[in-house]
């Protein structure tokens, strides 16, 4: 049978959607084209936001209405939330949740919800990707953020066997030149109870691709922790750190561990290790009983962080949170904020751009149009490059010239070229 896949939601899910992918294909089904080819509709949902999980439902929808033959299976955050959300929308439809992944392709049921589990739920290992790869270290959340459902859709924080990882990363590092390590949050990775995060980084900082992480919480930066990845050669200087809020106040009412001083220290940190790293956020706005002097300590202080790149969001009020009883803010004023925030944002993103003009990089060929390549280089910049005989998966050295709408036009630089990260 064809099986195609469609997948809403963070990269943990689109780890999790490939993995079982795989897992259907080692059991003789095939990777469908296109929906309309399909035996098998794969839907992997999000619900981490009421937009999310608005998605998740039209998708689905969607999907069942271009090939109403195919079987229906759907799995992920927002059937977890509310399974019945997505029945019958098919004739022959099974849906899980966020647990049982690992059994996917042999689920008859119609609806197979499973106990969320105390342990790491290994899954089957995905298909190798020749440019990049998201290896899964952690699952769950014990943070309960007052906003977040997570916690409840996933369970509390469990880690994956440290063998297992390293096991499956030198596998991978045959056939790929950046992995990414992902989780739901990966700062809480642990081995034997204890945090482990820079444990697993010294013991692959040798395999042959290149090493990036995923979302990360400012606690685990520190002296010990940048001292030890700045020697790595095959580290990505990218970090992405969950902010939220710039302000003391709505910090605390969000049950964020840290102050804004606290944070800025991290990024300051982080730049004297690094001073070109590429430091990427979340923000919220508009969360419950947000005032304008606590939208102002934001505005001030993400100017003080001069940010990469921002993922802003507007608040969403998800049932069962602690934030669900708090009084809203007006809509009106939310989107008012969205956009001085967006027109920040933009700003610092250019200014960091032109900061790269003139310095080397590491680009990965990720795409290839005649002559020009293009691909993210270690600090996540997008770029551009004019080159001949370039291959997919190839890690090319450039100069950035240019801020282009879409990225940096690079040239390539002749007299030096990475050959250790060729597969």
């Amino acid at each position: 049978m064809k099986v195609y896949l469609h997948t809403l939601g963070c990269k943990v899910n689109q780890c999790e959607a490939e993995s079982i992918l795989a897992d259907m294909i080692q059991n003789g089904h095939f990777k469908a084209k296109n929906v309309e080819e399909a035996d098998i509709i794969l839907l992997s949902t999000c619900a981490v936001t009421n937009e999310a999980e608005r998605k998740s439902r039209q998708i689905a929808r969607k999907l069942s209405l271009a090939n109403p033959k195919a079987k229906l299976i759907i799995c992920g955050c927002a059937s977890q939330k509310e399974p019945s959300q997505f029945l019958n929308l098919s004739e022959e439809e099974s849906i899980i949740g966020t647990a049982g992944k690992s059994f996917l392709s042999r689920i008859e049921e119609k609806t197979c919800m499973k106990d969320l589990p105390e342990e790491f739920e290994e899954m089957p290992k995905a298909m190798p990707a020749r440019t990049r790869a998201y290896i899964k270290i952690q699952d769950g959340c014990s943070n309960f953020c007052s906003y977040c459902i997570i916690p409840y859709l996933r369970g509390k924080s469990r880690s994956r066997n440290l063998d297992s990882i390293i096991k499956e990363i030198y596998e991978v590092s045959k056939f790929s030149s950046e992995i990414v390590l992902t989780g739901i949050n990966i700062t809480d990775f642990k081995i034997n109870g204890q945090f482990g995060l820079l444990t697993l980084l010294e013991k692959i900082k040798d395999i042959p691709s290149r090493i990036r992480l995923g979302s990360l919480e400012q606690s685990i930066i520190s002296k010990e922790f940048l001292e030890k990845i700045v020697s790595m050669p095959n580290f990505c200087p990218h970090f992405h750190l969950s902010l939220q809020s710039g302000s003391e106040s709505e910090l605390e009412r969000m049950n964020r561990h840290y102050s804004p001083e606290e944070f800025l220290e991290k990024i300051n940190l982080i730049r004297s290790y690094y001073p070109l790293a590429a430091i990427t956020t979340d923000l919220i706005v508009g969360f419950p009983e947000q005032t304008e002097e606590e939208f102002l300590e934001t505005k001030n202080f993400i100017l003080k962080c001069k940010f990469y790149e921002m993922h802003i969001f507007p608040y969403s009020k998800r049932s069962g949170t602690k934030a669900e009883s708090m009084k809203s803010v007006c809509s009106e004023d939310v989107k008012k904020r969205i956009m001085e925030i967006t027109k920040i944002a933009s700003k610092m993103k250019l200014d960091y751009q032109n900061s790269c003009i003139n310095k080397e990089f590491d680009l990965l060929v990720e795409e290839i149009n005649g002559n020009i390549v293009s691909g993210k280089t270690e600090n996540y910049l997008d770029a551009f490059c004019e080159t001949n005989n370039a291959v997919h998966g190839q890690i090319i050295k450039v100069l950035a010239k240019q801020v282009l709408p879409n990225g940096m036009l690079c040239s390539e630089v002749k007299k030096w070229k990475i050959v250790y990260f060729v597969k």
